[in-house]
């Protein structure tokens, strides 16, 4: 009976210090779980997150933030709710504590899709009126034909599905095109049967994307709340979405040209007001598709059983001679241009002794060189040194392959996110292939000529989310080579770089 006395007094005892510890716990470390997830678009994740300090022991009341890494792909809430919105991965930050003591944990979650998008109204409505049923690509959008709230919600999903699939069928129309109209084109005759087939197919999609429009209509003016909402931020960007019309006009060019004179100049007219506006009208609307997916599947989840995720049209290739400063609204253009003003061979960011003499010989930060001795340079402003500091260019040669980090303090991209520049330069005419490797980031990479013109990008050539470029390159010139993620969130992690024959 002592022996079980002296047990009781002091298991009674122990429960006041682990208590005690709690009241005054000193955060360490912040787990998620699961820390490998899975859901499908439109469905939700639960994630909890679990501080503890440096003992191992569970510290209660600690309130969490929660963020994901691309709110594209994954939604999470102050709750660590996560809601699926297109394929792809997110990581899942949860943070906790103040000041030094701050602390977090993370965890990856993957959205896959589903075979299709939400489920079917009871009846199945007739196609829009005000488009010939001939004339479609296949994503024209039934006028509503439901009843209730229900299946208004449904045709909302419906919609932001057909959208989302119209959208990407376009880029993938002019995916690898010139961006210009065909050089000489002086008839129909002039234009190959391959670009005829484009503009037709675009053609056929902006009649789809008139239906469109009625739907979101009629859903904006009849769905209450949120949806209603979202419907109309969709009316919005498809009147915007006007580049399409130019496809109408050109198809009309082809199969009419008398009525079109001069033809060329018809021709190069509507091609080029295509091109200019198309990618970024296309990013705005399919912005607004996606909020419409996400908000069906906030308001009514039991609705979205399946989903077909909207996922974020690749941007496509264009030729160095007709790519505009920044393809579409959130769209890859080089950093600032990195420019050799004075020729010296040394790029601005890096010369100290700007407008040095053509022909003087300089040293490596871009001063002269007079009998062996370098020319003092003037300091350079407090700012510069510290733009320059913070903004690296590194150097590569073929043959090597090199590690870096996207980092806050790079260069910025137009959309925000970050990268770095690479020089790189060739003794002779080489033909290599340049490769960004990366499990931190999906690579985004871009070459440069010495002036900032874009020569090429590629964003999956190397598979799984890493980057190839094949290029010939020309003996004694400085490229230029952008280190960037896709996306337009700015994103940190190691990659590597290779130049290779």
């Amino acid at each position: 009976m002592r022996r079980l006395a002296v047990f009781l007094i002091l298991a009674q005892g122990a429960a006041p210090a682990l208590v005690h510890a709690q009241a005054r716990c000193r955060l360490a470390e912040i787990q998620i779980s699961p820390p490998d997830g899975t859901v499908s678009v439109g469905a939700r994740l639960s994630l909890a997150a679990t501080a503890y300090d440096s003992a191992g022991i569970p510290c209660d009341d600690v309130r969490f933030t929660w963020a994901s890494s691309d709110a594209n792909i994954l939604d999470v809430d102050a709750t660590g709710s996560a809601l699926g919105i297109s394929a792809g991965s997110a990581i899942v930050t949860a943070r906790a504590g103040t000041g030094a003591r701050v602390r977090s944990g993370q965890a990856v979650v993957r959205v896959v899709p589903r075979t299709t998008v939400f489920a079917p109204a009871p009846a199945s409505p007739p196609v829009s009126a005000s488009v010939d049923t001939a004339t479609t690509a296949g994503f024209s959008m039934p006028a509503y034909n439901g009843r209730g709230s229900e299946d208004l919600v449904r045709y909302a999903g419906r919609l932001a599905q057909r959208s989302d699939s119209a959208f990407m069928a376009l880029v993938e129309v002019f995916r690898n095109t010139s961006g210009a109209p065909t050089v000489g084109a002086t008839s129909p005759m002039m234009v190959s049967s391959r670009e005829r087939g484009r503009w037709r197919r675009c053609r056929l999609i902006h009649f789809d994307l008139v239906t469109q429009a009625e739907a979101a209509e009629f859903l904006r003016d009849s769905a209450a709340g949120p949806i209603g909402q979202a419907a109309g931020q969709l009316v919005a960007a498809l009147a915007a979405f006007a580049a399409t019309e130019e496809c109408d006009n050109l198809s009309s060019m082809f199969e009419a040209p008398d009525r079109w004179t001069p033809w060329q100049q018809n021709y190069d007219n509507s091609a080029r007001a295509f091109y200019r506006d198309w990618y970024a009208q296309l990013r705005s609307a399919h912005q607004a598709a996606r909020e419409l997916i996400r908000t069906v599947a906030s308001v009514a989840p039991a609705l979205a059983v399946d989903g077909s995720p909207p996922l974020p049209p690749r941007p496509p290739t264009l030729s160095a001679a007709s790519q505009p400063p920044v393809i579409g609204a959130g769209g890859k253009s080089a950093p600032p241009v990195v420019r050799d003003s004075d020729g010296d061979g040394v790029m601005d960011p890096l010369d100290r002794c700007r407008g040095t003499q053509a022909g003087l010989r300089v040293d490596a930060s871009g001063c002269p060189v007079a009998g062996g001795v370098v020319t003092a340079p003037a300091p350079l402003p407090v700012a510069s040194q510290q733009a320059g500091a913070a903004q690296e260019i590194l150097v590569i040669q073929v043959g090597e392959s090199r590690d870096g980090v996207l980092e806050p303090g790079d260069w910025t991209m137009a959309d925000g996110t970050w990268a770095d520049i690479w020089y790189l330069r060739a003794a002779s005419t080489t033909d290599v292939t340049i490769e960004l490797r990366s499990r931190a980031f999906d690579a985004y990479l871009q070459l440069l000529d010495a002036a900032g013109t874009r020569l090429v990008e590629d964003d999956d050539g190397a598979g799984g989310g890493n980057s190839r470029i094949r290029f010939t390159l020309k003996p004694r010139v400085r490229y230029q080579i952008v280190v960037n993620n896709f996306g337009d969130q700015p994103v940190t992690g190691r990659y590597t770089l290779s130049v290779t024959r």
